[in-house]
């Protein structure tokens, strides 16, 4: 009586698998031996969703007991059964992957994997996914130029997710909605959004991720901030931000990583540019000109690598550059001219190698610090700023193209380059009324790391290049 009624139990443990548990240990009162049987299966991942597919991983263990069948079985209810949908894959203990196919789409499934041996079926936890809503491409071919707000609505009542060619809000004195637009998600060729008089918001173009040419925002006066980008995730050539009379700020562009280049000029009452916090890479030139209200670059933190120039002039309240931080590579010319409240270039310390030239000239710096790591400077080198009395921020420095040093009014000694040991073309150093110690060209000098002329004249003192090589280096 007492073997029947185990019999019992073990088949309601087994067949009808009421629990949720992923594993049973089974004492098996038939076998002569009492061995125990362990049987476990779960769900490990579900991936690759689609509009009408998953992919399932699942796993199985036996212990003294052999597996007829196993695979996943799925539902739109809870705790799916074989008698539901089901599909199998082998009979062995280990992992094992199945793709549900012919699914519906943005429904949410369940799902559990199953395993069937000589005395019933066991079942994991149930999980659950949602599939995707399908994507229907609405593509319109070619250029498209919007110049009044009837033609935005016009155009918007098409339900466009792509533009293959251009598209064009421009020399408009009525477009103040841009919302019928919202269906737009690619921009194939260029966004250009310019002279728009009585346009103060972006918003509509949210859904806009990839911009297959320049982007350009100019010219519109009532324009605050960029909000309505706040999807653009890439821009294959320029974005170019200027004469927005109201731009404070570029909020909206916290999305976008790439650009093929920035050039933020004359926007007359910007204060920041945070919104670029995501922005790693540049593959162009960066150009931030002529803004007067500037006073930092908060929001390049993350920008690592510029393709080509960067260019930092005439912003008259920028006070420093810190927020260069990350960057490593400039593959063009770096120059910082005329920024009248620029006191220190601290920040730029992770910089290895300028490609072509260093030029700092017009700013009120005292001092050149900022370059700790820099090793190359591929073209030339030209420093002229009244206030500076030292250069010591080249520690790294190994390799410069040309110097050109003038009117450095206040430059009292060169110990900056003294771990340089070529110089390609030529060295000038000229016009400096308390320069008296040349002693940081020694190791350049005497390893004949000079490629061309040696010029040094109209200075407090003008060693020649046999003094410097034989330590009359100062005066």
């Amino acid at each position: 009586m007492r073997k029947l009624l185990t019999l019992y139990l073990l088949s309601i443990n087994l067949i009808g698998c009421s629990s949720n548990s992923d594993s049973e240990v089974i004492n098996d009162d038939n076998n002569d031996n009492n061995n125990s049987v362990t049987l476990s299966t779960s769900i490990v991942g579900i991936n690759q969703i689609t509009s009408n597919q998953a992919t399932i991983s699942a796993t199985v263990s036996a212990e003294g007991t052999s597996i007829t069948e196993r695979g996943i079985c799925w539902d739109t209810s809870q705790n799916p059964t074989i008698s539901n949908n089901s599909s199998s894959s082998g009979s062995s203990p280990g992992n094992y992957v199945i793709t549900l196919n012919d699914l519906n789409e943005n429904t949410n499934y369940h799902v559990r994997s199953y395993v069937i041996t000589s005395n019933g079926i066991n079942y994991s936890n149930n999980e659950q996914f949602t599939t995707l809503k399908e994507q229907t491409s609405n593509v319109h071919d070619g250029h498209i130029d919007l110049n009044t707000q009837a033609e935005v609505h016009s155009f918007g009542s098409n339900n466009y997710t792509e533009i293959t060619g251009s598209l064009y809000i421009r020399n408009s004195i009525d477009i103040t909605d841009l919302s019928p637009l919202s269906s737009l998600e690619t921009i194939g060729n260029e966004l250009s959004i310019t002279e728009n008089d009585n346009l103060a918001s972006l918003d509509g173009l949210n859904n806009i991720a990839t911009v297959g040419s320049s982007a350009t925002i100019r010219d519109n006066p009532l324009l605050v901030d960029l909000h309505g980008l706040n999807g653009l995730t890439s821009i294959n050539s320029q974005l170019t931000l200027g004469d927005n009379n109201k731009l404070t700020n570029l909020d909206g562009l916290n999305s976008l990583q790439s650009t093929g280049g920035l050039f933020i000029y004359e926007n007359p009452v910007l204060l920041n540019i945070a919104g670029l916090s995501n922005l790693t890479t540049a593959n162009g030139t960066v150009t931030i000109k002529s803004n007067p209200n500037l006073t930092a670059l908060n929001g390049l933190q993350q920008l690592e690598i510029i393709g080509s120039s960067l260019q930092i002039d005439n912003n008259d309240s920028l006070e420093n550059l810190s927020e260069f931080i990350a960057l490593k590579t400039i593959g063009g010319q770096l120059t910082i001219v005329d920024n009248d409240q620029l006191t220190n270039i601290l920040g730029l310390d992770n910089l290895v190698s300028i490609k072509v030239d260093l030029r700092i000239n017009g700013n009120i710096l005292t001092a050149i610090d900022g370059f700790s790591n820099l090793e190359s400077i591929g073209g030339r080198l030209f420093i002229s700023n009244e206030e500076i009395t030292h250069i010591d921020g080249f520690d790294s420095i190994h390799h410069i193209g040309k110097i050109e040093l003038s009117a450095n009014a206040s430059l009292l000694h060169l110990n900056g380059f003294e771990t340089l040991l070529t110089v390609d073309s030529d060295l000038r150093i000229e016009a400096h009324d308390a320069l008296t110690d040349f002693c940081g060209l020694m190791a350049l000098l005497e390893n004949n790391g000079l490629g061309a002329s040696y010029i040094v004249e109209g200075n407090s003192f003008n060693p020649t290049f046999d003094d410097i090589v034989n330590g009359n280096c100062r005066k």
